[in-house]
């Protein structure tokens, strides 16, 4: 019984160390047009199952600190203030390494709402449907870091809506009338050619064919 209490003590501590450490969001909230912090924002974080894991509001320069997160685990933080267009960034925190989450720091998310307009508020309301930006596991950098391919993709959407970026519309592909490659001469040549060739060999053919059947007929006579 000893022994086994003893074996129980020293595997415990083994256990402790393995699991990592809480990786800790905090973050940042600001008016998109005017850069002043938001005082009393809600920021909450959904498990992976959509049930709340924390919430927390903005203190009086924009600030939440701090949330707690497990690696190993995704979520969703979303931002929210009357007024304003919700705001969501997803968090993977899968594929980190023990030995890299041993020791991994957390991570800053700076929030910039962005203030509703009656004119575009349907355009608003679905954008507000698409996430923001995405953290995942960097394994070049060893950090978790943003996709690029995410926060580009919003920013495009985003300019369409507030900014009508035509830029962002497909537009047909027109040739000037100068840059039309014409038709080649040598190609043009070529055609003439064989359809003078053709033409001489029927006009030959009807020639030899009309000799033949003349020297026949006349030698058939005599």
């Amino acid at each position: 019984m000893k022994s086994l209490f003893f074996l129980f003590v020293c595997f415990v501590p083994v256990l402790v160390w393995a699991q990592a450490p809480p990786f800790f969001l905090r973050g940042s909230v600001v008016d998109m047009n005017s850069g002043k912090p938001l005082k009393g924002a809600l920021a909450k974080v959904f498990r992976e199952d959509g049930s709340i894991k924390d919430s927390l509001f903005t203190e009086a320069d924009g600030v939440f600190d701090a949330f707690a997160l497990t690696v190993g685990k995704q979520y969703v933080l979303v931002v929210e203030m009357s007024g304003y267009i919700k705001a969501s960034v997803e968090i993977d925190l899968n594929n980190i390494p023990d030995q890299v989450a041993q020791n991994m720091p957390g991570k800053q998310v700076d929030i910039q709402l962005i203030p509703l307009d009656a004119e575009k508020e349907k355009e608003l309301k679905e954008l507000e449907k698409k996430p923001n930006a995405r953290f995942v596991y960097n394994t070049q950098s060893g950090k978790v870091d943003l996709d690029p391919q995410v926060s580009e993709a919003y920013s495009k959407q985003m300019n369409f809506v507030l900014k009508g970026d035509s830029a962002l519309q497909e537009q047909p592909v027109q040739i000037p009338e100068q840059q039309k490659i014409p038709e080649n001469t040598s190609t043009k040549e070529s055609k003439n050619k064989n359809a003078s060739f053709w033409l001489l060999s029927g006009v030959l053919f009807v020639l030899v064919a009309g000799g033949f059947f003349w020297w026949r007929k006349n030698t058939g006579k005599k």
